[in-house]
């Protein structure tokens, strides 16, 4: 496929696989729930590796274990170099970020309440006067499958 990543093959079956997608591979998209609908098209928008990511509410229709697999991802993909900007409404999904600004009764600003800095640096390498931040980035804890493996997810009933 032209302007595919060169190993976009490889790159898509490993995303399914992080995203727990691997039983529903082969599945038509009407036959998905929303939450897997959600998840292969984050693997979509990964799978050529951009330079950056625009998620919006990427856990927003997720549990709370595939939505911990997501922001795994993310933080994965950051911590790889690349730019992730995320708009999101839960407190754990801000909580894996370098940076948080907030809408305030409509102006952007940061975790002190201040309009952002136009070009600040991640919050490790501010300027020393520069207040450091509430916590640091939260870490996502793996998935404990245990020696099984994972456990198969209930998909609901076939649409």
């Amino acid at each position: 496929v032209r302007g595919a990543h060169p190993d976009a093959w490889r790159r898509g079956h490993e995303l399914i696989d992080r995203l727990g997608l691997r039983p529903v591979a082969g599945s038509r998209p009407a036959r998905l729930s929303g939450g897997e609908q959600q998840r292969f098209a984050i693997a979509r928008a990964l799978v050529n590796d951009p330079a950056l990511v625009l998620a919006d509410e990427p856990t927003g229709n997720l549990d709370v274990e595939a939505g911990a697999d997501v922001l795994r991802l993310l933080r994965s993909v950051a911590t790889g170099g690349r730019a992730v900007v995320m708009v999101t409404h839960e407190p754990a999904a801000a909580a894996i970020a370098d940076r948080v600004l907030e809408l305030r009764d409509g102006k952007l600003v940061d975790h002190n309440g201040r309009p952002p800095e136009p070009h600040a640096t991640p919050h490790d390498q501010r300027p020393a006067e520069t207040p450091p931040r509430d916590h640091a980035p939260a870490e996502v804890p793996p998935r404990d499958h245990g020696p099984a493996g994972p456990a198969p997810r209930d998909h609901g009933p076939a649409r």
